[in-house]
C-alpha cells in the first residue's frame, strides 16, 4: 500500500455532507436532506458529524456562511443586501 499525504476523514458520510455544505453554503439545507444524502438517519448523521468537525452540521453551514460573507466583503464591492440574498 503506498503513503498518500491527504487526510484520513472519519465516516464517508461527513465528509459527503461538508463537500456539500462547502459547495452550496447560500442553500437552506435541511438534516433531513443531508439525510437522505448519505443514507443515515438524521440523528446518527448530526451526532457522526459532531463528533468528526466539532460542531453540528446547521453551524458548520452558519460558519461557511459568516466566512464567505466576510470573504465577498473584503474582495468586492457587493452590498450587504446583495450579499445576504446571495448567501441565504
Amino acid at each position: 500500500s503506498s503513503t498518500h499525504n491527504t487526510p484520513v476523514l472519519g465516516h464517508p458520510a461527513v465528509a459527503q455532507v461538508k463537500h456539500l455544505l462547502d459547495s452550496q453554503p447560500q442553500r437552506d439545507w435541511s438534516l433531513k436532506e443531508l439525510s437522505r444524502a448519505t443514507g443515515l438517519s438524521p440523528n446518527h448523521l448530526a451526532e457522526r458529524f459532531a463528533d468528526e468537525m466539532g460542531v453540528p452540521p446547521r453551524r458548520y453551514l452558519l460558519q461557511r456562511r459568516i466566512e464567505r460573507a466576510q470573504e465577498l466583503l473584503r474582495l468586492s464591492d457587493i452590498s450587504i443586501t446583495d450579499l445576504a440574498m446571495e448567501l441565504g
